[in-house]
């Protein structure tokens, strides 16, 4: 039976066929870009109808595996629907066997969803801004996206050929075909996280004591201070990301005058991927607080640090007044280190971040530091966003602006 229902679903594709102009395998389309082309039918019966429908969708899926039965949660968020007049159809409304029949369709990706797509409760005004923002295409990368496959966000042409029962009710697909198409949204860089003592996931400041070897005396304080990782901008193709860095400041606080600086001996760095994931819709962004369930991937990076800057003394002239002294030397040092990175694109795609109802990805740098004889550890958000292209994509694409929609009078049949 059921391959009898597949070979029919096969049957009823063949009919049917999307064609879309400037498009290849690999073809990445971003925010505003023009999909257009053709429906093309062409059937080998004579098939009435009543009428055809073209929409361009967006879908998030996760998939439950934590009950006896598996479920699937899905959430439709982007639904647009190519208009198609009375008059490009055929009188009567037959498509005749062995006539090829042509419905030209464009459509603009929009910059934003309507506020019909996130309708739930939320605890603020941004997250609702963030929620109706386009996620990128989520688990179809020819390289590692670094998502799982309980999860997806996909985008389709979808088209399917309606017929009413003669008996009334809702209209069965008599034919249909779908064509997905990768996404990489471009959207506004956020200002930097407010992070605080309550986001369990980042550590922006660390205090480690030094000593000349694990079991003799503290020698010292040192505190280390990061900045958040500078923003990186994907190319709107997705083949070129800017570096990033991160710098951290460090304060040395010895026991005593006569005390120097540890060395700064190595730095190692690693970029986390969370894919944030929910069945239920969220009120609050998963990444702030204690977090909620994510799946992560950690990628080393090649770090590119070398040396510190030199230690520089300082006094701290309150220590002097014995009333304000809180230090066991008035003597201090500082230093700065800047560490510069590149993302490791030869096998992964990295996504920009984003936050949907249902699926969240943002990204985090965790450095370790060998400080003397201690290791200090620090974990600073990342942000990843797309360009917005000043101009139409390569390969040939049409501007939104010069193309106008499809005139519904060329749509036409021809014998072949």
């Amino acid at each position: 039976m059921n391959s009898l229902l597949n070979f029919a679903s096969s049957w009823r594709n063949q009919e049917l066929e999307i064609v879309l102009r400037h498009h290849y395998t690999s073809k990445v389309y971003g925010t505003g870009s023009i999909v257009s082309g053709d429906l093309v039918i062409k059937t080998s019966r004579d098939v009435p109808f009543d009428n055809i429908q073209i929409v361009f969708t967006g879908t998030s899926k996760v998939n439950n595996q934590d009950i006896a039965v598996a479920s699937v949660t899905t959430h439709h968020f982007l639904n647009l629907e190519m208009p198609i007049p009375a008059s490009a159809y055929p009188s009567p409304k037959v498509f005749t066997s062995g006539t090829t029949f042509t419905v030209p369709f464009k459509f603009i990706i929009p910059k934003h969803l309507t506020l019909a797509a996130c309708s739930h409760l939320v605890e603020s005004n941004t997250v609702r801004e963030l929620h109706t923002r386009l996620p990128s295409t989520m688990g179809d990368w020819e390289k590692d996206d670094m998502s799982f496959q309980l999860v997806s966000i996909e985008y389709a042409i979808v088209a399917a050929v309606l017929k009413r029962p003669s008996s009334g009710g809702l209209p069965s697909k008599v034919l249909e075909a779908s064509k997905p198409v990768r996404l990489l949204t471009s959207g506004p860089e956020d200002p930097p996280l407010s992070i605080t003592a309550l986001d369990k996931l980042y550590t922006l400041e660390n205090n480690k004591s030094i000593r000349k070897r694990l079991s003799s005396q503290v020698l010292g304080q040192i505190k280390a201070v990061a900045t958040q990782a500078t923003v990186v901008r994907v190319d709107p193709v997705g083949r070129r990301l800017n570096k990033s860095s991160v710098q951290v400041s460090l304060t040395f606080e010895p026991s005593a005058i006569h005390v120097i600086p540890p060395v700064v001996s190595s730095v190692s760095m690693s970029i986390k991927a969370n894919t944030w994931f929910s069945t239920r819709a969220t009120e609050k962004l998963p990444n702030v607080g204690d977090g909620q369930r994510a799946y992560p991937c950690t990628v080393r990076l090649q770090t590119k640090f070398t040396h510190s800057e030199p230690w520089t003394q300082h006094v701290d002239l309150r220590s002097l007044d014995a009333s304000e002294n809180t230090r066991a030397s008035p003597i201090f040092h500082t230093t700065t280190l800047y560490l510069p990175f590149d993302l490791p694109t030869s096998e992964k795609t990295f996504l920009p971040t984003f936050h949907t109802c249902l699926l969240s990805r943002t990204y985090s740098v965790q450095l370790s530091l060998s400080i003397g004889n201690a290791t200090v550890e620090l974990v600073v958000p990342l942000q990843i966003t797309v360009d917005t292209p000043d101009e139409p994509h390569a390969s040939g694409e049409e501007s939104a602006a010069d193309e106008e929609l499809p005139d519904f009078d060329s749509v036409r049949t021809y014998w072949s």
